[in-house]
């Protein structure tokens, strides 16, 4: 099939981060079998523009290089969240492209295919800052985070006391919220849009 023949209608495919699963060989074989499909609808003559979510994958970025500037001998940086977002877009993009082009070719599909990485520009104001429902990285039980404690992984005369101190005060208060945040956040921080924020376990 040649370019001149898919000169037809678009339609947008949006592919949810969640689909993708959680790790990249996993993902990668889900992306070969959408592809199948994908390149069926352009072998019909329409023009496939692919979206994709990466709540998970760009979670897995950020908590890998969290963990690793955090070391004593650290020599990773930490890394901003808007660059992790980016290696997400690239290595789903990269991912998606390969196994595209490997169906056109079993397809005898004569089409390039492009990986565009996005930038988006966010209102300040948006009211979705003062209700968020999308948490990224890791969460922790209760054991585990009295086991990131027992590690020293917290230093005891800084941070220590504090997660000690919140830990206390949600086992006493059941329904109550305990949020670690800087001073300069902390109006930020009890409305719920910044900081570390402790519960008691919902059992």
């Amino acid at each position: 099939m040649l370019q001149s023949e898919l000169d037809g209608k678009r339609v947008v495919v949006a592919l949810g981060g969640n689909a993708l699963g959680d790790a990249p060989g996993e993902q990668l074989k889900l992306l070969e079998g959408a592809s199948k499909n994908l390149a069926r609808m352009v072998k019909e003559g329409i023009n496939v523009v692919v979206t994709h979510g990466n709540g998970p994958q760009v979670g897995i970025i950020d908590e890998a290089f969290e963990v690793a500037s955090k070391g004593k001998d650290a020599q990773v940086p930490p890394m901003p969240l808007s660059d992790c977002n980016a290696m997400s877009q690239g290595y789903i993009g990269a991912q998606l492209s390969c196994a595209l082009r490997n169906e056109f070719h079993r397809q005898d599909i004569m089409r390039e295919v492009a990986n565009v990485p996005t930038h988006v520009v966010v209102d300040a104001d948006d009211p979705a800052f003062k209700d968020y429902e999308k948490p990224i990285g890791a969460f922790m039980t209760e054991s585990e985070a009295r086991a990131y404690m027992e590690q020293g992984q917290f230093a005891p005369g800084s941070m220590l006391p504090k997660v000690q101190a919140c830990v206390k005060f949600v086992e006493a208060h059941p329904g109550g919220r305990a949020v670690i945040t800087s001073l300069d956040h902390a109006a930020a921080g009890l409305r719920g849009e910044t900081g570390t924020l402790i519960v008691a376990d919902e059992k």
